[in-house]
């Protein structure tokens, strides 16, 4: 029975730690806007957002579908710049190996990249996000799609991760206890007598 709630604590801690804040960042969110940044129309154009306060943490996600033309996916995918009043708050370059990556269609070689980035904090104003082309050389893009969101009262608390670290370690302490026990028990238990001559046949 103790083995079992210090499973369950365990558990917990990883639920508290890891699950929550994840659960938070991918799906607490409430959408500001989608914007189609890149096309084969109208190339790579800008989008300008509206963000106050109150959206922080904002999440920025870059869905670009492209058509993948060899195994080498080294490389700058995307360049990613937000400015607001004049002043750049992110400046970053998205590489082909960490993108979350998806196939568009299992009979096609398009694959659809997804880069999150996050801007915390936001101060209120207008926020001009500009994206461009990388490098990279394995990847033909077809288009790009910006999407922010804002977490708003659904932020995580900071306070979760450790908390659930700690929960965690009791657990795995009282496991490990549980264990100990079990073993002890056993080295306690007096040797079986030695049975002499047959049974009843």
């Amino acid at each position: 029975m103790l083995r079992v709630l210090a499973i369950l604590v365990f558990l917990a801690g990883g639920l508290i730690g890891f699950g929550y804040p994840y659960f938070v960042d991918r799906f607490g969110g409430r959408d500001i806007g989608t914007y189609r940044v890149q096309d084969a129309q109208g190339g790579f154009r800008p989008a300008t957002v509206a963000l106050a306060p109150a959206d922080a943490p904002v999440r920025v996600v870059l869905d670009a579908t492209a058509v993948e033309q060899g195994a080498d996916r080294d490389g700058t995918v995307l360049t990613l710049t937000v400015s607001s009043g004049g002043q750049t708050v992110l400046a970053d370059a998205l590489d082909a190996a960490e993108a979350e990556m998806r196939d568009d269609s299992p009979q096609t070689p398009q694959r659809i990249l997804r880069f999150s980035r996050r801007l915390e904090p936001v101060p209120a104003g207008d926020y001009l996000v500009t994206v461009g082309p990388g490098d990279a050389e394995g990847f033909t893009l077809l288009s790009v799609d910006l999407t922010v969101s804002g977490s708003g009262f659904f932020a995580p608390d900071e306070r979760a991760q450790p908390i659930g670290l700690s929960v965690m370690a009791v657990g795995f302490i009282l496991i490990a206890l549980t264990f100990r026990r079990r073993t002890v028990a056993d080295d306690r238990q007096p040797p079986k007598p030695p049975q002499w001559g047959r049974g009843p046949g």
